[in-house]
């Protein structure tokens, strides 16, 4: 795929870029891609156990996915369930905020964001990736400013990919700090990588697809649906 050979992609995956933006308009692809960076973060992850990987979809559909701190507590649930100390530090603040009397009244909550750069010192990398930041809203710009807080001024071993529309409520935000690359249509690329995920779903059973004309037409329609990459 065009993307994972892009050398912003390798420099992101890699070495020492931690933040990569792509922006593409509505079916081109995005989503398809956000699959295919999560993949190789994943496998990056799988070779060294001392990195992490958080990823979420927001959707315009699903209210719930366009709250910025559903977004920021599904990205640190994930990272607990990666490494001991990083969940202990969840719990700790999670038992602070619940439990009577551990905090006065006029104590200040550290945000989800702090938490989640504390949880991320017991990594040597984590990678967050978040798709279709332009579905979250009037909560847009807020969840953007939250996201691209994360690893400002790369204090953090944090490496963010977010994808969206190309709108200025978020560019306004990531074209500083961020390397930028514009999605354009590439079908042949998406048919290559569709065909490739339908085969493996198929071969590990959670795809069942008895009739290759059927098989033709999933692959046709999520294609065509795309718009391509």
């Amino acid at each position: 795929m065009w993307l994972l050979e892009s050398d912003e992609f390798q420099e992101w995956l890699n070495k020492a870029s931690p933040r990569l933006w792509l922006s593409g308009i509505p079916g081109a692809g995005k989503t398809v891609l956000a699959s295919a960076v999560i993949d190789s973060a994943i496998n990056q992850c799988c070779n060294d156990s001392d990195k992490g990987v958080a990823y979420f979809y927001c959707d315009y559909k699903d209210d719930q996915s366009q709250k910025l701190h559903n977004i920021l507590g599904s990205l640190a649930a994930q990272l607990a369930t990666q490494n001991d100390q990083s969940l202990q530090t969840l719990e700790k603040h999670y038992n602070m905020f619940h439990s009577p009397g551990k905090l006065s009244v006029n104590s200040v909550k550290p945000s989800l964001v702090q938490i989640i750069q504390e949880m991320s010192v017991y990594f040597t990398e984590v990678f967050i990736i978040v798709d279709a930041l332009d579905e979250c809203g009037q909560n847009v710009a807020t969840v953007v400013e939250s996201l691209a807080s994360l690893n400002t001024r790369n204090k953090y071993n944090i490496k963010t990919l977010f994808l969206s529309r190309d709108e200025y409520a978020i560019s306004s935000c990531l074209q500083s700090g961020f390397v930028h690359i514009p999605i354009a249509a590439r079908s042949h690329d998406l048919k290559l990588y569709v065909a490739s995920q339908i085969e493996t779903r198929m071969n590990s059973g959670r795809l069942r697809i008895k009739s290759p004309a059927l098989k033709d037409e999933i692959m046709e329609k999520l294609v065509n649906g795309s718009g391509g990459m």
